[in-house]
This record gives C-alpha cells, structure tokens and sequence, in this order.
C-alpha cells in the first residue's frame, strides 16, 4: 500500500504561477486529512503522482481560472527603481551630487570653470540624470493607469 493515498478532490484553481492549487481528502501515511495542495504535473514527491493519476482518470473536472494579478504602484516604483539601478547605481548617483556640490562650492556655479575632466564627469552624468527623469516620467503614467496593467515589466511599456 503506498504513503500517499488520494481519495477525492476538491475547488480546482489555476495559479498566476502555472500550480493548480485544490483540495484534496487523502490518506497520508495512514491518516485520512482534508488538506489544501498545490498541484504540478511533473511533481515526483508525496501526492503529486496520485495526483496525476486522478487527473488522468478526471480530466473533465472543472478548474477555476487563476485570480487576476493585482498590481500596485507599490509594484510599479519598484520595477521603476529596478531599471534606474541599471543607469546609474544609487552610490554613482551620490557620488555626482557629491562631487557637483564640491565643484559649486570651490569653482562656482559656471561650469566653464570646472577643471576638463570633472566637467566630463558632469556631462556623462546629466547624461544619465536625462534617461533617468524619462524613467520617472514613464512611471508616473504607469501608477496612473487603473487598473496597471499585469505585464507592466515589460520593456515596451518603459521605450
């Protein structure tokens, strides 16, 4: 007799991430339970062949569609954070205010009077300081969207 016995199912649902999570009745090492399982095809381990072999046997019984995704802006601003790191690091970002502040303080506000290589270091930066302003931008409109859209992390919405 096997470990894992699979007596009945109940309240199929897909999952947004490709699981069918239920209920299942099922004697497990002797002991009949209600438990809730998520379920994969190719899961080797406890339930998951009775469960394959249940659905073989079943493959009219109904699941449910996955709950839609919810995104919050919460999700958005991160993902937005996401690509600004890939531009300019949070410790490169400082390091340019840093040094920007230092050169306004001992050269002035004109940058023609900077030293060349720190003005070089102030073109590249504004340089990035621009793609970064447009990322913010994209990201306000995404935020305000209703509902986000659940693929928002694709790069089409951020071009």
């Amino acid at each position: 007799m096997s470990d894992y016995v699979l007596l009945d199912v109940f309240d199929a649902k897909h999952t947004q991430s490709g699981l069918i999570d239920m209920t299942v009745r099922a004697r497990v090492l002797g002991e009949e339970m209600t438990i809730p399982f998520s379920y994969h095809p190719h899961d080797p381990f406890g339930l998951g062949p009775a469960v394959r072999q249940w659905w073989d046997k079943n493959p009219k019984f109904p699941i449910s569609a996955a709950d839609p995704v919810v995104v919050l802006v919460a999700d958005v601003k991160a993902e937005a954070a996401r690509r600004i790191d890939l531009i300019m690091k949070d410790y490169e970002q400082r390091n340019a205010l840093a040094l920007g502040q230092e050169m306004v303080l001992t050269y002035g506000p004109d940058t023609s009077t900077w030293p060349a290589d720190k003005q070089a270091v102030l073109v590249a930066a504004m340089s990035k300081w621009e793609a970064i302003k447009a990322l913010r931008a994209t990201s306000d409109l995404i935020e305000a969207m209703s509902p986000i859209p659940a693929d928002f992390r694709e790069d089409a919405y951020w071009a």
